[in-house]
């Protein structure tokens, strides 16, 4: 898992993106800077998504409670199973998760 600073979230935020955390972040990557990083390795690409990884909250608890609950069951529980599998391919969160195996 990383960041994925070309995803959506990170070029709307800018500097102010929350995982921009100089000197303690050095390298940033993305979805496509990692695959081929990895394939250059000798691994296979075997599945990959994106998470909201904190997409926003609310000052109301309960209103936030209820935004992270839909958050994660349409996006984040079982994304290989859910009705939006095809969406979780997209970079608009930040989280990317790559699953690989060495060749």
């Amino acid at each position: 898992m990383t960041g994925d600073w070309r995803s959506l979230k990170a070029r709307i935020y800018g500097k102010n993106w929350r995982l921009y955390t100089p000197p303690e972040h050095q390298f940033y990557f993305s979805k496509y800077t990692q695959l081929k990083i990895l394939e250059e390795l000798g691994f296979d690409n075997i599945k990959n998504y994106y998470t909201s990884g904190g997409l926003s909250s609310f000052k109301n608890k309960y209103f936030n409670l209820i935004w992270k609950s839909f958050l994660f069951l349409f996006f984040e529980y079982t994304p290989q199973f859910n009705i939006f599998k095809y969406f979780n391919c997209i970079p608009i969160f930040d989280h990317y998760y790559g699953y690989f195996k060495k060749r």
